[in-house]
């Protein structure tokens, strides 16, 4: 019985190592991923950002290489990007990793959220509000989230990691208003 146990541990272990392998081959940016990822959650948002770079960087170079010019993948690393760069109160750079991120997928909604959010935190008011609300009722992604209910989630987690605006508060009441939202009013002496 015993070395049916070993040898069923050997084998399963041997199909770990395997599906790491593909993993691997299959993301060869897996591992500089990972790195930013855990400066994010470790709160190191500058050290994230800086990694992020380097990683959109290596995607857009190797998407170029390969297709002539930059696709989906480097989109998806600059949406990651000025996402990092928000907590790292990196907010010029925050708005230029989501606008070249929206020139190379427009349409992707979730890099029109950080751009919101980056104007919102340059103390562009005005734009940042016609922003944020202009997607209201609109899904976000496939997975059928409401544009709102991403801000408020995004809300959340500025708050929960501490990056604060004045505006927040008025946004949250504006996007989860029943009526739509009508002509913008002048509530704020920051917009």
């Amino acid at each position: 019985m015993r070395i049916v146990f070993l040898i069923c541990t050997f084998l399963f272990g041997l199909g770990v190592a395997q599906a790491q392998t593909e993993a691997q081959e299959a993301s060869p940016y897996a591992e500089a991923k990972a790195q930013a990822q855990a400066f994010f959650a470790a709160g190191e948002y500058s050290k994230a950002a800086a990694a992020q770079a380097k990683l959109a960087s290596a995607i857009e170079k190797d998407e170029h290489d390969k297709a002539g010019r930059p696709g989906p993948g480097t989109a998806g690393a600059l949406l990651t990007l000025s996402w990092y760069r928000l907590f790292a109160r990196d907010f010029k750079g925050s708005l230029a990793a989501s606008e070249r991120g929206m020139a190379l997928a427009p349409g992707w909604l979730p890099l029109a959220a950080n751009k919101a959010h980056a104007l919102m935190f340059m103390g562009r008011g005005w734009e940042a509000r016609a922003l944020h609300l202009r997607y209201k009722g609109q899904p976000i992604e496939k997975d059928g989230k409401l544009w709102e209910e991403v801000i408020l989630g995004d809300f959340q987690e500025f708050e929960k990691r501490g990056l604060k605006h004045s505006q927040i508060e008025d946004i949250k009441t504006l996007l989860t208003e029943k009526q739509p939202a009508g002509r913008p009013s002048r509530r704020r002496a920051d917009w």
